[in-house]
C-alpha cells in the first residue's frame, strides 16, 4: 500500500522546497516514532523510492530515525542505499558520519 504523504514529499523535493520537505518528514516521522508507530515507519521507510527525493532529504530522514533505528529494521538497509547512491553522485560521505 502506498503512503500517500510520500507524494508530497517527492514534489516538495522536485521543486527544490527543501525547508518544507523537511518540515513535512520530521512532523510525519517524529510524530509516528513518538507515538510507537515503529512499523508504520519501516513501512515507509521500505517504500521510499529515493531516486525523486534529494540527497539532503536522505540525510535528515536518516538523522530523524536514527533514535529508533533498533526498531526500524528496514533503516539498515535504506542507509546502504543512501550510501550507494553518493558515491555514485561522488558526493563525500562525511555526511554520513555518525548516522549509521
Amino acid at each position: 500500500m502506498a503512503i500517500f504523504w510520500l507524494n508530497e514529499l517527492y514534489r516538495l523535493s522536485h521543486e527544490n522546497n527543501i525547508p518544507e520537505a523537511i518540515n513535512l518528514l520530521y512532523h510525519k516521522v517524529d510524530d509516528d516514532l513518538c507515538n510507537g508507530r515503529f512499523k508504520e515507519c519501516n513501512d515507509y521507510l521500505s517504500q521510499l523510492n529515493l531516486d525523486p527525493v534529494r540527497p539532503e532529504l536522505w540525510i535528515a530522514l536518516l538523522t530523524i530515525t536514527l533514535a529508533a533505528k533498533d526498531s526500524l529494521p528496514y533503516r539498515a538497509e535504506l542507509f546502504d542505499q543512501i550510501q550507494t547512491k553518493l558515491l555514485a553522485l561522488g558526493e563525500d560521505l562525511t555526511s554520513l558520519a555518525g548516522l549509521q
